[in-house]
């Protein structure tokens, strides 16, 4: 990963034995790891957490080439991304808000107790 004041990038890689993003065969890359990576990258270049997200697919990733996301800031709180294989586009989208520092925990999201990300913000 490189990273300056104002840009990540860097390989996406993948842990065949996450449950949550391997729960099931596939023999593409899982869009799910895009998010992750996405939002990492988010709360990298900005110090937020859970922000609103948007995310447009393109292409499916293959498993025998690296992957790669390039994420920068936009605005205020704000940034956005690409994920790339080979010199194609598999997905572009943005990030914006979230919590700053902060970390929101099961039982302060929901009461039942359960975890929910917030919705997708349709102005990212």
């Amino acid at each position: 990963m490189t990273r300056d004041v104002n840009t990540v990038t860097g390989s996406i890689v993948w842990n065949w034995n996450d449950p949550f993003i391997f729960d099931h065969f596939s023999d593409h890359v899982p869009g799910m790891l895009f998010v992750e990576a996405a939002l990492e990258s988010h709360t990298l270049l900005t110090g937020q957490e859970d922000p609103g997200f948007r995310m447009d697919y393109h292409r499916f990733g293959e498993f025998n080439a690296p992957v790669s996301l390039t994420a920068w800031v936009s605005g205020e709180g704000t940034s956005v991304f690409t994920i790339s294989q080979l010199g194609h586009q598999l997905a572009t989208g943005s990030c914006c808000g979230g919590v700053a520092n902060g970390h929101v925990s099961a039982s302060d999201s929901t009461p039942e107790g359960g975890f929910e990300r917030p919705a997708l913000h349709p102005s990212c």
